[in-house]
């Protein structure tokens, strides 16, 4: 995981969340940023699970709301395309 690409996005994740749920259309860079955020709350879910947080979404809920923005990460070409189909195939497992 690229965590220095990733901290800049998650210093936006408010306004990708917004347009995620609001479900408006994003850049493809916008799109990337919102599939790894909601891998990475997916799997932070899967750890708060236990610990009563009825506030957060299922793991599986996260990883629903991700799937949508595979295709960005797909068309990458980097790195980051194959990060992200791993952390996919990662979170599958464990859903």
């Amino acid at each position: 995981m690229d965590w220095v690409a990733f901290s800049k996005q998650w210093q936006y994740r408010d306004e990708i969340l917004l347009a995620v749920t609001d479900d408006r259309k994003m850049s493809n860079v916008d799109s990337a940023a919102a599939f790894f955020i909601l891998m990475i709350l997916a799997v932070g879910s899967q750890y708060c699970q236990r610990q009563n947080g009825e506030s957060l979404l299922r793991p599986y809920e996260y990883f629903t709301l991700a799937l949508p923005y595979l295709n960005s990460i797909v068309q990458l070409h980097s790195l980051a395309n194959v990060q992200g189909v791993w952390a996919g195939t990662f979170l599958r497992q464990l859903c």
